[in-house]
């Protein structure tokens, strides 16, 4: 927006005896964005512009009268748009906030802070602190006592295969199956950690119980005596219920992200004529 049209709507506004932040609550904006347009720093949209001429009693030609030839405004929206670029393009909603800087994407939402870039992907719940900057500090979170527990029954796993493989030489066929518990306890902290039911490894525990049972009716059939490999398949119904269960418990919730560049924070800056009123 030219500098022409911003004083234009500083002196509507006056004029109809309307502070920044009533002319805000009236367009349902935030005081910010109108504090933008009247330093030209950012132009309405299209519908703030019809309830700016309605509400000024205007039309959208007097309201926007201007001389400059479309070439010089088709420029400067170009470059508008090359320093957003290079600035970060910001998006907003009421929970959740995208900042696009220095090669990443950082998401904010009420519970997890998440940032994506070429060295990886972090997750911060939101008890974590974040630094956010053109060098951005991202803290992926304490998970030493996670890491620890699962090397440890990793250790564990190993040390109960060999033994009893060694001890009993016919549960080499079954005892193999212990190591798919690894997962299974690992996403155990992780369900824990991100609050999470869908993170528990419910896929591999059922394939664990599955193999284990079959595997035992085969090795040991006189003290299994069923065959357990049919009709034990139906148990992997059990993991379509399971998610069906967590859709009810914990649904997901998606919320829609709208471009609002015009709600960054502006604390800083006061309009000096509203500071007079």
């Amino acid at each position: 927006m030219n500098i022409e049209i911003a004083d234009r709507l500083v002196k509507l506004r006056k004029k109809h005896g309307l502070s920044q932040e009533e002319l805000a609550d009236k367009l349902g904006i935030s005081r910010q964005a109108v504090s933008k347009w009247e330093r030209a720093e950012s132009s309405p949209d299209t519908d703030n512009l019809i309830c700016l001429a309605k509400l000024y009693g205007v039309s959208l030609d007097e309201l926007l009268d201007c001389d400059r030839d479309i070439d010089d405004i088709a420029d400067e929206k170009r470059r508008d748009s090359e320093e957003k670029k290079k600035e970060g393009t910001v998006y907003k909603d009421k929970n959740t906030t995208v900042n696009i800087e220095g090669g990443r994407i950082h998401v904010v939402t009420e519970d997890e802070e998440v940032t994506v870039g070429l060295d990886g992907i972090y997750v911060n719940t939101k008890d974590e602190k974040i630094s956010l900057g053109k060098n951005m500090v991202v803290n992926e979170g304490n998970k030493s006592v996670e890491k620890t527990l699962t090397g440890i029954y990793t250790i564990l796993v190993l040390l109960a295969f060999l033994i009893l493989g060694f001890t009993i030489p016919s549960t080499w066929a079954v005892s193999w199956c212990l190591f798919l518990t690894i997962p299974v306890f690992s996403s155990i902290f992780k369900a824990i950690r991100r609050k999470r039911l869908r993170d528990f490894n419910f896929v591999t525990l059922v394939t664990f119980v599955y193999l284990s049972l079959g595997m035992l009716t085969t090795t040991y059939p006189e003290t299994f005596n069923f065959n357990w490999w049919h009709p034990g398949w139906v148990i992997f119904i059990g993991i379509v219920v399971w998610y069906e269960l967590i859709k009810l418990i914990q649904p997901v919730k998606f919320s829609p992200i709208i471009i609002e560049n015009d709600e960054e924070e502006d604390t800083d800056e006061e309009d000096e004529d509203d500071d007079e009123e």
